[in-house]
């Protein structure tokens, strides 16, 4: 089970490697930041931010924006290091601890990263604009998920889904 965590954490870096961009995704990079200005500047006018208001929003994702690109980066740098050490022979335990410890942090980074940016935006909206920024978001992921998510060259294994853990209590 903590294998397909793992796997699931390794894929959602990839997706967020994606979106975010990386030097080696050139044209998908410039497309996605392409769609993140349509987004803002849609997201601007959906919940008819003031000007103050709205260079604070564009302020709070442009400072998540750099985060995550820096993490991806040194998942990226992390990631080569690390098919390297593996692909040798017989790879050293403390490089590997290391370098999957690099990783993983870097992944929570970036799960953090959404967190954040979420609860700052949220602090400076109305309950209705709070409303309407929760449901713009989540369709607009939905939407960069259909778009770049799936690989159109791996099967998909419909079969074999790991179910959330349940909360306790529930």
């Amino acid at each position: 089970m903590a294998g397909n965590t793992n796997l699931k954490l390794l894929v959602v870096g990839v997706v967020l490697g994606v979106l975010v961009g990386t030097p080696s995704l050139t044209p998908a990079k410039e497309e996605s930041l392409t769609d993140s200005k349509a987004f803002r500047s849609n997201m601007i006018k959906t919940l008819n931010l003031r000007p103050d208001k709205a260079r604070i929003f564009m302020q709070v994702e442009e400072k998540y924006d750099r985060i995550r690109q820096e993490a991806v980066e040194r998942i990226n740098q992390s990631a080569q290091q690390l098919e390297k050490l593996l692909a040798g022979g017989k790879p050293d335990a403390g490089k590997l601890k290391e370098l999957t410890a690099a990783i993983a942090g870097d992944q929570d980074i970036l799960v953090n990263t959404y967190k954040g940016r979420r609860d700052e935006t949220m602090a400076m909206l109305t309950p209705n604009q709070q409303g309407e920024y929760l449901v713009a978001t989540w369709k607009w992921q939905q939407k960069l998920l259909a778009k770049y998510g799936k690989s159109k060259t791996e099967p998909q294994d419909q079969g074999n889904k790991e179910k959330a853990p349940s909360k306790p209590g529930r």
